[in-house]
C-alpha cells in the first residue's frame, strides 16, 4: 500500500484497513461523506473476516473510516485553516495525520460522559461520539510518523473536554464540587504516604472502589487527578493520562469480573474506605466472608446479584439476545440465522449491529469487537443444535404453488390462481442485502401495452415473447431463457434491461460485471442479474450462464478456516445486449431468447429524464397488471395441454399460459419459438468454424468415411478456403482428437442443412461418417423417425393428415414431439389423433382468459 506525494492513494484504499484492524482500530468504508455499508457508523469492527468481505463485495477501492468517540476511543481535533493549525503545532506538536487543508491530531477519549462532535472554534472542529474520520491512504491525507499506538495516545485536554455537551446525554449525576474537593483531599493526604512501587497499585484498588460504588466515570476522573496532582512529583507529571488509562482499564475488568476492591485497598491505606463512604454518604457495609454488602440487602439476592454482575460483556449479551430473538435455526445450506423482527440475519459479523444495539439499550456501553465475537459464536451454536431448518429466498418464493414476492421488507404480494393480494404474514423468509431497493406498491387497472411505449421491439413476435418473459420473470422455480436484447447502436439495447430491472429488481449497481472471483457473490445479492454491453462472453462465463438458468451450485473455503465450506446455490434470471448476439457457444444460445429492436430515429427519440418519469408513474399500475396475468397464468396453466414443448419445458409452459390469457393462444407461441430456434440455430452454425468447413466440404459429396486424422486434414484445407484461420481461432480443433467433440456440439444443426454425422468405433479404430439426406426427410434427428413439421417426409402426405403445425419449411426444430395429439389417424401412420385424449381445439379452456 502506498500513497503519492500530495497525499492520494496509488492503490485501492480500503485495503489498508486490516493494518489498522491489527492496531485495534476498528474500521468501515466509507465514499465521500458517507459510510457505503449497511449500519454505516454501527458496522465498524476488528474482524478481519468482515473486512476481507467488505472487500470481494467491490469496497476496495473506497475510503478507510475510523469512528471517533467511544467505539475506538479516540477523538480528533481537526485543524482546516492555516492559523489553527499553527496554533494546534505550537502546544501538540505535529498532527498525526495531514490533510489538504491542514492536519488531525489525535487523542484518547476520556470515556466519562459523551464527546460529541462539534465546531470547537473557528478552524477546529472536534470528531467525537456520532462522527468518524477517512484516514490514509484515503484520498488526500497520509500519516505523519504511521499508524499512532492507541496505548500512547494522550489524554483528550481540558481546554478541548471541557467543551462537551452532557446536556445531550443522559449524563451521569455530578456530585457537588465540596465533596468532590473533601474526597480529594482525603486521597491526596494518603497517596504522599505511599511507597513509590504500591501508587499505581493503590490507583487501582482505587478506581475499583469509586466505579464499583456508582460514582460518575468524570467525577472520579476529576478527584483523582486532583489528588494525584496535589500530591505533587512525578505523579503530577503524569496524572491526566495514567489516571484516564486506569479508569478505563477498570472498568474493562470490572465487566470481565477482574476486578479488586475493598479490601485491597484497606490493606495499603487503612481508613481511606471509611472515609470516602462518610464523603459520599455510601449504605453502610458489613463484612460478609471475603465480600461485603449492604446492611439493608438480602444476602440471597446479594448473592444472585453478585454472580449476575461477574457474568462477562458477552455472556450479558447473549442473555440479551436470546430475549429479544424470535427463532435460531440454520438455512438450507446449514448456515446459522436469528429471526429478529421478522428478518433473518446471519449469526456472522453481519449480526453485530444488532448486539451493538441491544447492549446500548441494555446498558448504554458500547462492546467490543471480540465480545461481538464470542456471543456470535454462541448463539451460532445454539442455531446448529436447535434442530430448526428454514429455507431463505432473494425477492421472489414458489412455495405450495403461489408464489411469494417481497417489495420491500415487511411487504410482500401473494400471487396464484385466485389472483393476487398483500400477504402480511408469508410462509417464506427472504435475505435482505444492502444493494435491494424497494418497490411500490402495485395498483389495479393498468396494462402491459404501456410497454410498447417505453420499449422499441422490432416485430410484433418480439413483443409478445416480451411480454410474456416479463409476466414469467417473477417464477423463481423453473429455468427462464436468458434475455438476449441485440440491435444497432441508439437501438434502446440498454434502456430495455433497465425497465426490467426497475420494474422487479432494482438494485445498487444495476449492473454486475465478469470476474471469476466474485461473480457468483454478487448474483447471489439480486434476483434479475444484469450484463450490459457484452461484445465477448469468457469461456467459464458462457458454462456459469447455462448453470445460471437451469440450477448454479458451487461452494468455496470460507475465509480463515481450514475445512468449512460456504456453499452458493441459486437459479437466476438473466439479462445481456450487445449490438450482435455476444456468444455463438449452442448451449448458450440454446438457452436464450433472442429479441431485436430497431434504433430509434433522432425525431422520435426521447429524453432520458421523460421515459423515466413516465416510467416512474407507470410502475405501479404495471406491476398490477403483471401480478394479475400471471394469477391468471398460473391457474390457467393446470389444465394447459401443448402438442409439443420448447427447451426449457417448464417455463414454456407458463409462457404459452401467459399467451393464452393474452389472447394469443398457445400455438401462436410454439410459432414465435420455433423462430426463436431457426436464430439459435443460425447463430451457432455462423459461429462454428467446423460447421461451416463441413458444409463446404459436403457441398459435392453424398458421403464421406474416414478417420478422424484423415477428416481433420481435409478440413483444415477447406477452412482456408472459406477464411478460417486454423491457428488463431480458438473454435478450431488444434488436433485430430478433438474434431468429433466440435462436431457433437453442432449435430443436430447440421441435420437441419441436410447432413448426418455419426461416428463408430472398431478394432481397426474410430471412423467418422457423414451422409447427405433430404431436409424434408422425416427420418432425420428424430427418435421414431417421424417429424412432425415436415409436411412433404415420406409416408406422411396423405389427405387425411391433420398435423396442425405442418408448414413448407426446409426442416423441423429439434424437438417435435412424437405421436402428437395433433397427429390424426391417416392410412400411412397409424397414429390417432386423440391418442392422448381432449384435442387443443376442443379444449374447453382453451379460450381462458381471452382478451384479458
Amino acid at each position: 500500500m502506498s500513497a503519492s506525494k500530495n497525499g492520494a492513494a496509488t492503490e485501492p484504499t480500503f485495503w489498508h484497513a486490516p493494518y489498522l484492524a491489527k492496531a485495534s482500530y476498528p474500521v468501515f468504508p466509507t465514499r465521500g461523506k458517507e459510510p457505503s455499508v449497511e449500519g454505516g457508523f454501527y458496522a465498524c469492527t476488528t474482524d478481519l473476516s468482515q473486512i476481507a468481505a467488505w472487500i470481494e463485495d467491490g469496497h476496495g477501492d473506497h475510503d478507510v473510516a475510523i469512528p471517533t468517540g467511544l467505539p475506538s476511543g479516540i477523538v480528533v481535533i481537526d485543524a482546516d485553516t492555516p492559523e489553527a493549525y499553527a496554533k494546534m503545532e505550537e502546544r501538540y506538536g505535529r498532527p498525526a495525520v495531514l490533510t489538504r487543508r491542514g492536519g488531525h491530531w489525535w487523542f484518547a477519549h476520556p470515556r466519562n460522559g459523551k464527546v460529541w462532535s462539534n465546531n470547537v472554534e473557528a478552524g477546529l472542529d472536534r470528531k467525537g461520539d456520532g462522527g468518524f474520520v477517512a484516514v490514509p491512504p484515503s484520498r488526500g491525507r497520509t500519516w505523519t510518523y504511521g499508524i499512532p499506538d492507541r496505548s500512547a495516545l494522550p489524554i483528550l485536554p481540558r481546554e478541548f473536554w471541557s467543551k462537551r455537551s452532557n446536556e445531550q446525554t443522559n449524563a451521569p449525576r455530578q456530585e457537588p464540587q465540596d465533596l468532590k474537593e473533601a474526597a480529594t483531599e482525603a486521597i491526596a493526604s494518603r497517596v504522599i504516604r505511599i511507597p513509590h512501587g504500591k501508587r499505581h497499585e493503590h490507583l487501582r484498588h482505587l478506581c475499583g472502589v469509586l466505579l464499583a460504588r456508582d460514582v460518575a466515570m468524570g467525577d472520579a476522573e476529576d478527584v483523582l487527578v486532583a489528588a494525584w496532582t496535589k500530591a505533587g512529583g512525578e505523579l503530577a507529571e503524569r496524572a491526566g493520562r495514567e489516571v484516564a488509562n486506569t479508569l478505563a482499564t477498570t472498568e474493562q475488568a470490572i465487566a470481565e469480573s477482574r476486578a479488586t476492591g475493598v479490601p485491597s485497598l484497606e490493606q495499603i491505606t487503612p481508613g481511606l474506605y471509611a472515609e470516602l463512604e462518610e464523603i459520599f454518604g455510601w449504605k453502610s457495609r458489613v463484612t460478609l466472608g471475603d465480600r461485603r454488602i449492604d446492611e439493608d440487602d438480602q444476602p440471597e439476592a446479594e448473592s444472585t446479584n453478585s454472580r449476575e454482575d461477574r457474568r462477562n460483556q458477552a455472556d450479558r449479551l447473549i442473555g440479551y439476545a436470546l430475549e429479544d430473538v424470535q427463532e435460531l435455526f440454520t438455512d438450507q445450506h446449514g448456515a446459522p440465522h436469528a429471526l429478529i423482527d421478522g428478518e433473518p440475519v446471519p449469526l456472522t459479523s453481519r449480526c453485530y449491529s444488532w448486539l451493538r444495539r441491544l447492549m446500548w439499550e441494555e446498558e448504554e456501553r458500547s462492546v467490543s469487537g471480540e465480545y461481538l465475537k464470542m456471543a456470535a459464536g454462541t448463539l451460532s451454536a445454539h442455531a446448529e443444535f436447535s434442530g430448526e431448518s428454514r429455507e431463505l429466498y432473494t425477492r421472489a418464493a414458489w412455495h405450495e404453488g403461489i408464489l411469494y414476492y417481497e417489495l420491500r421488507p415487511g411487504k410482500v404480494v401473494r400471487a396464484g390462481p385466485g389472483g393476487w393480494t398483500f400477504e402480511a404474514h408469508p410462509p417464506v423468509l427472504f435475505r435482505h442485502y444492502v444493494n435491494l431497493k424497494p418497490l411500490p406498491d402495485p395498483e389495479a387497472g393498468g396494462s402491459l401495452d404501456v410497454l410498447d411505449g417505453l420499449v422499441n421491439l422490432k416485430s410484433e413476435r418480439d413483443r409478445r415473447l416480451f411480454k410474456a418473459y416479463l409476466v414469467t420473470l417473477p417464477l423463481e422455480h423453473v429455468g427462464r431463457p436468458i434475455l438476449n436484447a441485440s440491435g444497432a447502436m441508439g437501438s434502446g439495447k440498454t434502456t430495455i434491461q433497465r425497465l426490467i430491472k426497475r420494474l422487479l429488481d432494482p438494485t445498487a449497481p444495476e449492473t454486475v460485471r465478469f470476474d471469476p472471483r466474485d461473480f457468483l457473490q454478487k448474483a447471489m445479492h439480486a434476483f434479475v442479474i444484469m450484463l450490459d454491453n457484452q461484445n465477448t462472453i469468457p469461456e467459464w462465463a458462457s458454462d456459469t450462464l447455462c448453470r445460471l438458468v437451469t440450477g448454479e451450485a458451487d461452494s468455496k473455503r470460507r475465509l480463515y478456516t481450514d475445512d468449512e465450506d460456504f456453499i452458493i446455490e441459486l437459479r437466476r434470471a438473466t439479462l445481456l445486449n450487445g449490438i450482435n448476439v455476444p456468444t455463438d457457444r449452442s448451449d448458450v444460445l440454446d438457452r436464450s431468447l433472442v429479441v431485436e429492436l430497431e434504433r430509434i430515429p433522432d425525431g422520435e427519440r426521447k429524453s432520458e429524464e421523460e421515459l423515466w418519469e413516465r416510467f416512474e408513474a407507470e410502475h405501479p399500475k404495471l406491476l398490477g397488471a403483471l401480478f394479475d396475468t400471471l394469477s391468471k397464468a398460473i391457474a390457467l396453466k393446470r389444465s394447459l395441454k401443448m402438442s409439443r414443448r420448447p427447451r426449457l419445458a417448464d417455463w414454456g409452459e407458463y409462457a404459452a399460459s401467459v399467451y393464452e390469457v393474452m389472447g394469443w393462444g398457445a400455438e401462436q407461441f410454439l410459432s414465435d419459438w420455433d423462430e426463436i430456434i431457426k436464430l439459435q440455430n443460425r447463430s451457432t452454425l455462423d459461429g462454428s468454424p467446423v460447421a461451416q468447413a463441413i458444409i463446404k466440404f459436403m457441398e459435392d459429396r453424398e458421403r464421406f468415411e474416414g478417420s478422424s486424422t484423415e477428416l481433420h486434414k481435409k478440413l483444415e484445407n477447406i477452412a482456408e478456403e472459406i477464411g478460417v484461420s486454423i491457428v488463431r481461432d480458438k473454435a478450431w480443433p488444434k488436433s485430430a482428437r478433438w474434431l468429433w467433440r466440435r462436431i457433437q456440439e453442432v449435430v443436430p444443426l447440421l441435420v437441419g442443412v441436410g447432413i448426418e454425422a455419426s461416428r463408430e468405433r472398431d478394432e481397426a479404430g474410430t471412423t467418422i461418417t457423414m451422409r447427405r439426406v433430404p431436409t424434408d426427410d422425416a427420418s432425420d434427428a428424430s427418435q421414431d423417425k417421424k417429424r412432425v413439421d415436415k409436411p412433404d417426409a415420406a409416408g406422411n402426405t396423405g389427405p387425411n393428415d391433420a398435423r396442425s403445425n405442418a408448414r413448407h419449411a426446409p426442416n423441423a426444430s429439434a424437438d417435435a414431439s412424437r405421436n402428437s395429439a395433433e397427429s390424426a389417424d391417416s392410412g400411412n401412420t397409424g397414429n390417432t389423433g386423440n391418442r392422448f385424449g381432449t384435442s387443443w381445439e376442443s379444449d374447453p379452456m382453451r379460450h381462458y382468459g381471452k382478451g384479458a
